[in-house]
């Protein structure tokens, strides 16, 4: 069976589709708002560093500079990710990490490779500090795709990539056409199971 998979090639955002980064995020910008103006949230439906707060440019930059690299060592994978890994692997699957993290850890890569190795997860590919994600996925030959931000998963899925949307409290949620959402790392294994273990 692993021969007959070894062309698969899962690719996936990190924060919000496969740990809950902004869940920790939050805990640390509510502490780092009350050492400026003590606000509080000013929006909750937007995303923490893009108007969930009052805060300039440059607090916002402060405030990621400052916790992105807590967040990201702290984040938690969600129920069901290393079971789901473990398995690929097993299957002879390839995991391909495709994250947006950017400038403002202090080593986007580094960073993350020590979460993933505090978790014991193993992937066969880490892109980090990319915007670009749809040309990465292609440049990959990546067979399924999931992200949770609506106009990374229409940029793929716009490269004839079929995505998924995972859902996220702090992204858009309407239905997007022709992108199936689920609403945990769960569902998307089962669907992943259903499409190529036969």
């Amino acid at each position: 069976m692993k021969n007959e998979t070894s062309n698969i090639k899962i690719g996936l955002d990190i924060d919000d589709t496969i740990c809950n980064s902004s869940e920790i995020s939050l805990k640390y910008a509510l502490e780092f708002d009350k050492t400026l103006r003590n606000t509080g949230i000013v929006d909750e439906n937007h995303y923490i560093t893009r108007g969930m707060f009052d805060w300039s440019k440059e607090e916002i930059e402060q405030f990621s500079t400052l916790y992105f690299d807590n967040t990201a060592l702290e984040a938690v994978p969600y129920p069901g990710v290393k079971e789901a890994f473990d398995k690929w692997h097993e299957l002879g699957y390839q995991i391909i990490l495709i994250s947006a993290r950017n400038e403002f850890f202090s080593n986007p890569r580094k960073v993350t490779e020590e979460w993933l190795k505090k978790y014991d997860l193993k992937v066969d590919k880490l892109y980090v500090a990319t915007d670009l994600k749809d040309e990465c996925a292609v440049e990959e030959g990546i067979s399924i795709y999931m992200d949770d931000i609506p106009s990374t998963c229409k940029a793929v899925f716009k490269k004839g990539i079929p995505t998924i949307k995972m859902y996220s409290r702090y992204t858009n949620n309407n239905p997007i056409e022709n992108i199936p959402m689920v609403n945990d790392f769960k569902e998307f294994a089962s669907i992943l199971s259903n499409m190529f273990e036969k």
